[in-house]
């Protein structure tokens, strides 16, 4: 994209409100006006002051007579000249208070537009902080949307720790490993992450592996989650990532102390019983969306490049 040239002798100023670049504009605009009337009355009264020595030189030398009497043809053409333009430059200042006026209004309407974004957002704010059942719908329709991505990966499985070759076959080495747990039949397989120097011989990317049916999923799971499994990577669930930090925390915080009381624990979607009581997850679910929109704004957006 080309560069925009400056006016010289006009210096910008790189952040400031439209209040103030409006008011920067109308001073310029001022200084341009003043500084056009004060060439203009400082050209005609040297043409006059010219015409005057002029005059007292030819009556003093009659033989430059002749040569002043052109020299005051000259100027009196000049003069008549910035008289003929005299229209032009008023209908120039007209155009440039006109112009002034025009900023001013633009940036009362700026103002007004921007005070009544403001008011409609506190009025916004106001009426969600009154009505607190919406913003316990709105979560809990995003919860059903997470509960629905994690019913499209049922018949998924992660594989941690799963040792990585540069010329592995994924979807064989999840047989190899999975067949030990029960027999599988796997329909497609792939390593997630950037694969850098030298990660193949400290650590193995996870291993996500869809399997043909969910009752397998789960069973692979079931013999993985024990004491003594009998491999040595470690399986785990296919989640979203609102899912995992939900769970993450509806452990720390619940399943881990009712385990330690003996009690038994259940989950159904993202929604958590214990001992046949359903436990109330809504600053779990709270936090974990936070997270997530956090993460989202921070994410760099996409731009048009200029060509």
């Amino acid at each position: 994209m080309p560069k925009r040239d400056n006016k010289p002798g006009i210096k910008l100023p790189k952040k400031d409100s439209n209040r103030r670049i409006t008011r920067f504009f109308l001073k310029q605009h001022a200084s341009a006006v003043s500084e056009t009337k004060n060439k203009e009355e400082n050209n005609l009264e040297s043409v006059d002051n010219v015409n005057k020595e002029q005059s007292n030189m030819a009556s003093a030398n009659p033989v430059a007579e002749k040569t002043n009497m052109a020299e005051s043809s000259r100027n009196t053409l000049v003069k008549e000249l910035l008289e003929a333009l005299r229209p032009e430059l008023n209908e120039i200042k007209t155009l440039q208070a006109n112009l002034e006026g025009s900023f001013g209004e633009l940036s009362t309407k700026m103002e007004e537009k921007i005070e009544k974004i403001n008011n409609d957002f506190s009025d916004l704010k106001e009426k969600m902080e009154k009505r607190p059942e919406l913003i316990g719908g709105m979560r809990e329709l995003q919860i059903k949307n997470i509960e629905v991505n994690m019913s499209l990966r049922r018949n998924n499985v992660i594989i941690y720790d799963l040792p990585e070759e540069r010329t592995e076959i994924p979807i064989k080495a999840a047989e190899t490993e999975l067949t030990k747990l029960c027999p599988v039949r796997v329909l497609n397989a792939y390593r997630i992450g950037r694969l850098e120097q030298q990660q193949i011989k400290t650590k193995a990317r996870p291993l996500i592996v869809q399997l043909a049916d969910a009752p397998t999923a789960e069973q692979i799971r079931s013999k993985a989650w024990v004491k003594k499994p009998p491999i040595k990577s470690k399986i785990g669930e296919d989640l979203p990532e609102e899912a995992r930090n939900i769970k993450s925390q509806a452990f720390k915080t619940y399943i881990k102390p009712a385990k330690e009381g003996q009690k038994k624990y259940r989950w159904a979607g993202l929604h958590l019983w214990i001992d046949g009581k359903k436990v109330n997850l809504d600053a779990i679910y709270t936090e974990a969306l936070s997270k997530t929109r956090n993460r989202d704004e921070k994410q760099p957006r996409a731009t048009l490049k200029d060509d």
